[in-house]
């Protein structure tokens, strides 16, 4: 879906004679920023795993996680700090790890990056 905010925006500052200076901060605000740069879990009780129990490494496209061989994957509650606008699925819903789980961030001017998330041990 393309947006139109600019042209539109343009339109009704001129109808309204408010000064242009709007572009700026709206064309800074299309950022293409997008990257998954944190990745923790919380169990389903709350109590929050990390190092040196869970260890991640995130890549480029995937994250590889380290956990203990008696972890329970399903229901684990992902906490993703993120640079964008969107993850998908979202922050703090829990999901089931036995298998890999793809995370997408979308970035503010709209483009996505996919990250394959993996568990071992």
């Amino acid at each position: 879906m393309k947006k139109y905010t600019l042209p539109l925006l343009s339109l009704f500052v001129s109808l309204l004679g408010l000064p242009a200076c709007y572009n700026t901060k709206l064309i800074q605000d299309q950022s293409p920023n997008k990257a998954i740069t944190a990745f923790r879990f919380a169990l389903p009780n709350g109590v929050v795993l990390d190092s040196p129990e869970v260890v991640a490494t995130i890549g480029t496209d995937s994250i590889w996680i380290k956990v203990p061989d008696t972890l329970n994957r399903v229901g684990l509650i992902p906490i993703v700090t993120i640079t964008g606008v969107v993850l998908t699925p979202g922050n703090n819903v829990p999901q089931n790890f036995t298998y890999p789980v793809t995370y997408t961030v979308t970035a503010a001017d709209g483009t996505t990056q996919p990250y394959k998330v993996i568990l071992h041990n």
